[in-house]
């Protein structure tokens, strides 16, 4: 029996000391069965995870965007329904461009607009309020930022509801 555990316990300090590497190079972090250390598989299903609950966010503020117009507009709701899709597929390209900013200021990356400050008009400042009040529900932490960083998401927000009220 003594001899039978001593062998056991040589037996896993080699597995714990053997190399631990896949066919392509990547270090194994995890085995079948293995408990309590963070692989690279966990990364994936992490990154899929955050990928998933963006998507849920852009769609969300592209609904808040084509709720907005059809609250808004006249005869935006007789429109066609090709020309409905057409404008929701600019809802959610703008919102996913609007959040990457969001992003890229959070990241504090270069984050300068190339486009002019849009006029403040009635819809577009309302749909401008509405879209920030969306941001700021979805990442509180971006009310952290400095005042030039909220400036320039303001500005943003801007462009963002008026290519949504551009397309509609």
């Amino acid at each position: 029996l003594a001899i039978g555990l001593m062998r056991r316990k040589k037996a896993t300090n080699e597995w714990k000391a053997e190399e631990r590497y896949e066919e392509s190079g990547q270090w194994i972090d995890k085995r079948p069965g293995e408990r309590g250390a963070y692989g690279s598989l966990d990364d994936e299903m992490e990154a899929n995870r955050q990928y998933i609950a963006l998507q849920g966010k852009i769609t969300a503020l592209a609904d808040l965007a084509q709720t907005f117009c059809f609250s808004h507009l006249e005869n935006y709701a007789s429109r066609s329904d090709t020309a409905l899709k057409k404008h929701r597929d600019t809802c959610k390209s703008a919102a996913s461009w609007l959040f990457e900013y969001a992003g890229m200021l959070q990241k504090e990356r270069e984050t300068r607009l190339e486009e002019d400050n849009p006029e403040n008009t009635g819809l577009l400042a309302d749909l401008r309020k509405k879209t920030l009040g969306h941001l700021y529900t979805d990442f509180p932490q971006l009310l952290e930022l400095d005042l030039e960083k909220i400036r320039l998401l303001d500005h943003a927000a801007g462009i963002f509801a008026r290519r949504i009220l551009n397309s509609a």
